[in-house]
């Protein structure tokens, strides 16, 4: 899933001096360059970011970020999810808007291929748990499916023609995968 570009353990502060606006993040102190996932992966972040968007604003809970955005999940990682939510709450806390952000998403959304393991998934979900995000949505395109993770209970996997609810999040949110995750197709 990542590309090495160094192996000497990095801080988050370090990384931030050494790095900034650069497409990497700080995984367990280690440089990485995210993979290009194409077309169809970057389909499913979008509208996932979309129907986030127009909720978020609705609703006038905070913002949502596209995967430019940085966050400290711990003093030696530093993730950028391919969409992200923050509260207002937290939005308030923010002292430098020319960085990451100092805390972890209250919702991170991953867009995954199958080449990545399930072993890894769960491992970058935990890093987000862990760090106090209170959801992480896994979509796999490929599969049809995305997964819940949640500080609340188990993970749970939802398939193409089911709803996302979240009544701990907010009530009235409500999200078809069918919306957001691709009709299967064949390509030539």
């Amino acid at each position: 899933i990542y590309e090495s570009r160094s192996v000497m353990r990095m801080t988050v502060d370090d990384f931030w001096k050494t790095y900034p606006f650069q497409p990497y993040e700080l995984i367990q102190g280690e440089v990485v360059k995210p993979e290009t996932l194409g077309f169809r992966y970057s389909v499913v972040g979008m509208k996932v970011e979309a129907k986030l968007i127009e909720f978020v604003e609705r609703y006038e809970l905070g913002e949502v970020f596209g995967s430019n955005n940085g966050y400290r999940l711990s003093q030696y990682t530093l993730r950028s999810p391919r969409v992200s939510f923050i509260s207002n709450e937290k939005w308030q806390h923010i002292t430098h808007p020319y960085s990451y952000l100092p805390f972890p998403p209250d919702i991170a959304v991953e867009v995954m291929t199958l080449d990545i393991s399930d072993q890894a998934i769960r491992k970058i979900c935990a890093q987000y748990i862990r760090a106090g995000t209170q959801y992480v949505w896994v979509f796999q395109p490929d599969l049809q499916q995305m997964t819940n993770y949640s500080r609340h209970e188990n993970p749970r996997v939802f398939r193409r023609s089911d709803y996302l609810r979240l009544p701990k999040w907010h009530p009235e949110f409500i999200l078809p995968l069918m919306d957001v995750l691709p009709k299967p197709r064949r390509f030539n």
